[in-house]
């Protein structure tokens, strides 16, 4: 059985390809609209059973690259869904990485994420316990590939965590990142307003929420305990971390 057999949607998935916009440095891109092309989109799934898709992206007319892993389904233990129950609707949805997917399947081919083929190819992923790029063979989409696709950015700020007693705790260390919120056409029409045949202006609602210097900010100091003070002084010891769109090609989930 494919992966991608595990990603279809069912017709009681409520608010699937709807157009959405929530409430208002370095290797990061400012929060914005950027042209894009995909590189590389690729299966994979994680240590608990969670499947993803990982995308690396590239600027048209720029230099800087973009990736990350987007989860399509809960884990094994979880029953592998690729839907969560919406508690104000009673209604099914699609888990926010197979409604990112599922749409960018649909602007690259026009059809949706589990109608995608895949092939197995090797590509050069960075090995963690070996700390560097080993080819390593994945599915990759291949259908995905070299499409031209807006890319809404966003970006992040929150603390870097470290691995204390057993579990991640927050340090004074901040780490900034980028995120996709959303995908579009090229010709700057989400999915929905292709499907509908309307005017392309979701751009222009979500840049009026998301201007250039929007920071989604979660960092919070911490004080009054040993972790703070050890955090407090490696933050003194290292600028702060910045990290690139996808930094990571995996994750626990």
């Amino acid at each position: 059985m494919s992966l991608l057999d595990k990603l279809t949607v069912g017709s009681d998935v409520e608010g699937t390809n709807e157009d959405y916009i929530p409430g208002a440095g370095g290797f990061t891109l400012d929060t914005g609209v950027y042209p894009m092309k995909v590189e590389l989109a690729y299966l994979g799934e994680s240590q608990k059973g969670a499947l993803s898709v990982t995308l690396w992206l590239k600027e048209v007319n720029g230099n800087k690259s973009l990736r990350e892993t987007f989860y399509v389904t809960s884990n094994k233990a979880n029953g592998q869904k690729n839907t969560f129950m919406d508690k104000r609707s009673g209604k099914p949805r699609l888990l926010p990485g197979m409604e990112n997917m599922n749409q960018l399947a649909m602007i690259c081919t026009g059809q949706p994420l589990a109608a995608q083929k895949s092939e197995p190819k090797t590509v050069k992923l960075y090995d963690f316990d070996e700390k560097k790029e080993l080819p390593k063979e994945v599915p990759v989409l291949t259908g995905m590939l070299q499409k031209d696709v807006l890319v809404c950015v966003v970006k992040h700020r929150k603390n870097k965590t470290q691995y204390i007693g057993g579990e991640y705790v927050d340090t004074n260390e901040e780490k900034i990142f980028n995120e996709v919120d959303k995908f579009l056409h090229a010709s700057g029409h989400s999915v929905a307003e292709k499907a509908g045949g309307g005017d392309a202006d979701f751009r222009e609602r979500w840049e009026a929420k998301r201007p250039a210097d929007f920071v989604m900010d979660k960092y919070k100091t911490i004080g009054g305990s040993a972790v703070a003070d050890a955090s407090n002084a490696a933050a003194a010891d290292n600028s702060a971390e910045v990290d690139s769109l996808f930094g990571d090609d995996t994750a626990a989930a």
